[in-house]
């Protein structure tokens, strides 16, 4: 490879634009609630900012999501008091040797001219140096402060789980990390048997802490995925983990997982994948650029179907909260709830109705939703 412009590694590949887009498709949706809601200042941060663009101008994290707050601010509606937007990033360009690789998102950033209620500061530490801070900084945030933390590593040594549940402790920050799971996948056997396979050392400590010396059958990567999900729901206690498949070349995956305390959240972050994924709202395929159907179990709005009406008849009647909490545990929004049931009772499968009794018209499947109504099998 001769010149600069013919290495990959200057160029965002589709794979990592999709997770730019689904980072950015929330963090849109998370400021515009959270500028109507009584919070004084919104943490914004990427510990990993990249180069800030790739050689084709393309926008990498940093700089995407600083276009989103710019956005955010010339919408003309409501926006947040304060944004303390926190870039980091200690490489040494690739793409112009001799600078840092923050220097260059500076640039980019200073050219966006953010409005003066965006606060943005910029370092160049090593992770392994500054994530002690963070995890301060975010475990003394105040009832009236948020933060957002996207953490995008080259690699998976500075995924430590212990580090990602402290950053999670006080129940005010949400995380987006991205995992490189099939090169973890490929090595991971090794990595746990074989003492002499140093390079696999960073994954070993992964897979002990994470599954608390543990270590589950590997299986395909789909289900290895899945696994770890599952997993750091129970390690991290908390209530709301999601996450989004990535396939980088065939049966070749990257995963992007989503930690939330907050139902609302998690709500969110859900619409921002399923607008990526409007098919399964599983994830992304670069051959395709659409999810393979019946690449995934159980993940078609059919299979939801079945899903939902086997729950309500097996509990025989559900409140409208109840199917609510039921579609987001199973990664359905509201749309699809509502959508389901309305085929229902077009079927006469199921009947919906007031506390009173009436008949109700509407499923009103919203979270707390002042109307409170139930579905009930006929069937």
């Amino acid at each position: 490879m001769s010149k600069a412009s013919d290495k990959k590694v200057f160029r965002l590949a589709n794979h990592s634009k999709a997770k730019i887009e689904c980072y950015c498709n929330y963090l849109r949706i998370y400021l515009s609630i959270l500028a109507n809601a009584p919070f004084d200042n919104i943490y914004i941060l990427d510990l990993f900012a990249g180069e800030g663009k790739d050689i084709d101008n393309v926008s990498c994290s940093s700089v995407a999501a600083a276009e989103a707050i710019r956005d955010h601010y010339n919408s003309g509606k409501t926006s947040c008091k304060k944004i303390t937007f926190e870039l980091n990033d200690s490489g040494n360009s690739v793409i112009e040797p001799g600078f840092k690789k923050i220097d260059r998102v500076k640039r980019f950033i200073d050219e966006l001219h953010l409005p003066n209620s965006v606060q943005t500061t910029y370092s160049n530490s090593p992770f392994e140096d500054i994530i002690d801070t963070v995890i301060r900084k975010m475990n003394a945030l105040k009832s009236n402060e948020r933060a957002l933390c996207f953490i995008d590593p080259f690699g998976y040594k500075y995924s430590k789980p212990e580090k990602l549940k402290s950053i999670l402790q006080n129940g005010r920050t949400e995380v987006l990390l991205f995992i490189p799971i099939c090169f973890m996948h490929r090595f991971a056997a090794k990595a746990v048997n074989d003492d002499s396979f140093t390079e696999g050392k960073h994954i070993e400590e992964f897979l002990s802490v994470l599954f608390q010396n543990k270590i589950p059958e590997l299986g395909s990567q789909i289900s290895f995925i899945k696994k770890i999900q599952q997993q750091f729901k129970i390690f991290l206690n908390v209530p709301y983990v999601r996450e989004m498949y990535i396939e980088k070349d065939k049966n070749q995956y990257f995963a992007l997982f989503f930690f939330s305390n907050n139902k609302l959240g998690f709500e969110k972050m859900l619409e921002a994948i399923w607008k990526i994924d409007e098919k399964s709202g599983k994830g992304f395929t670069v051959s395709m650029n659409s999810v393979n159907p019946g690449l995934f179990d159980n993940i078609d709005h059919e299979s939801y179907t079945k899903l939902l009406f086997d729950e309500i008849k097996r509990n025989k009647k559900m409140s409208n909260q109840e199917i609510f909490d039921f579609g987001l545990k199973n990664n359905h929004l509201p749309k699809h709830s509502n959508k389901v049931l309305t085929e229902l009772r077009k079927e006469k499968k199921i009947k919906a109705t007031f506390e009173n009794g009436d008949n109700a018209l509407a499923f009103y499947i919203n979270d707390g939703h002042q109307n409170k109504i139930f579905v009930t099998s006929i069937i």
